[in-house]
């Protein structure tokens, strides 16, 4: 039973090896699916995944959206914006690095965010990814049921949209009602790109809160809205009547895997 033990500790130890050798680094290309019911065709946004035995960086890479409605909204956004995550592996704490498509590239966000423990149910049904068997584990993430398979062959605690916690990569997850679809499409040992640096080389100067960032995004949106809802009444008004625009709506849509955050929970206990 011991040497049995301690096979599966050196096989474990010498597959996250692989990570630091020759420095080299896991590479996990994922596709995120965004099946929203008030959106005609899915929104298609691609992700890079970067993990080395401390360190993890999730980072946007391009936003594919067929629906000519918003295509030209999101290229106009899209051309200025950068989004990535960057943390220690088995830490908490997730820092988000981001300019929130603001046009000036020189500015931009750095974002803390403490990170919920999540409680995952680990199944007895497989599936096969590729080449590697996953596990199926269910957990509810900030609101959210999340389905996921992940693979022990892969002994890192890490997946996409911080999503984490299990004993293996993530390389499928969704949301209970198909809204979010996350799924790994190259899985791969590369060469650090120069992007990617440890996370101790990191400068966390000048973080915000998240929940701090969320109030400015959200005063930013809602301004928005008003200006999206001025020019859809004016328009109303042109093909119909006074009257259809002052019962006409314009409502905002949740494009996060997040419905709620933590502290969300705590104010409404306190009401």
């Amino acid at each position: 039973m011991l040497n049995r033990i301690f096979f599966l500790f050196f096989y474990t130890l010498i597959s996250w090896n692989v990570y630091s050798q020759n420095d080299k680094v896991l590479s996990i290309n994922y596709e995120v699916k965004f099946n929203h019911p008030m959106i005609i065709n899915s929104v298609v946004s691609k992700f890079d995944l970067f993990v080395d035995d401390k360190t993890y960086k999730y980072e946007f890479k391009e936003q594919i959206n067929s629906n000519s409605t918003y295509q030209i909204s999101d290229d106009n956004y899209y051309k200025n914006y950068y989004s990535y995550h960057i943390g220690k592996i088995d830490s908490y704490l997730d820092y988000h690095l981001t300019n929130d498509g603001e046009a000036d590239n020189t500015y931009g966000y750095n974002v803390v965010d403490s990170l919920p423990k999540l409680k995952w149910h680990i199944t007895k049904e497989k599936s096969t990814i590729g080449k590697y068997t996953c596990s199926k584990a269910t957990t509810n993430y900030r609101g959210r049921n999340i389905i996921a398979y992940f693979t022990t062959s892969i002994p890192c605690n890490i997946g996409p949209n911080n999503l984490n916690g299990l004993p293996g990569a993530i390389l499928y997850a969704k949301s209970h009602d198909d809204v979010f679809i996350f799924e790994a499409k190259k899985i791969e040992y590369t060469e650090r790109p120069d992007s990617f640096i440890k996370f101790d080389s990191f400068d966390f100067a000048d973080t915000i809160s998240l929940k701090s960032f969320l109030e400015i995004k959200d005063a930013k949106m809602g301004k928005k809205l008003r200006e999206m809802k001025a020019k859809f009444m004016n328009r109303i008004r042109e093909v119909d009547s006074e009257a259809a625009a002052s019962t006409a709506k314009v409502s905002r849509v949740i494009t996060t895997l997040e419905l709620f955050y933590e502290w969300q929970l705590v104010d409404e206990e306190k009401k």
